[in-house]
């Protein structure tokens, strides 16, 4: 029957993806590459740090939205967020 079928795709979960920013959200300096990293939400905050450390070569203890609003869940992420670790 025409539009009963379901592909695959549809029931397959991708992981989520965001771009990781490795200074403040008001950070308005030019330097160094402020366009952010764009990488698979990992399994915890502490991964999620250790990720940001090695993309960025600097060591953060804070994670915020643009808004400045602090992540403490990592479940409460969407695809596509700006993370900002600093």
């Amino acid at each position: 029957m025409i539009g009963t079928s379901t592909t695959a795709m549809s029931s397959k979960t991708f992981p989520i993806r965001l771009t990781i920013h490795g200074h403040h959200p008001d950070d308005k300096t030019t330097e160094g590459d402020r366009r952010g990293k764009l990488i698979h939400l990992p399994d915890s905050l502490e991964d999620l740090l250790r990720l940001a450390e090695k993309k960025f070569g600097k060591k953060g203890s804070t994670i915020v939205m643009a808004d400045g609003s602090h992540v403490e869940d990592l479940s409460a992420l969407r695809e596509n967020d700006d993370l900002y670790v600093f």
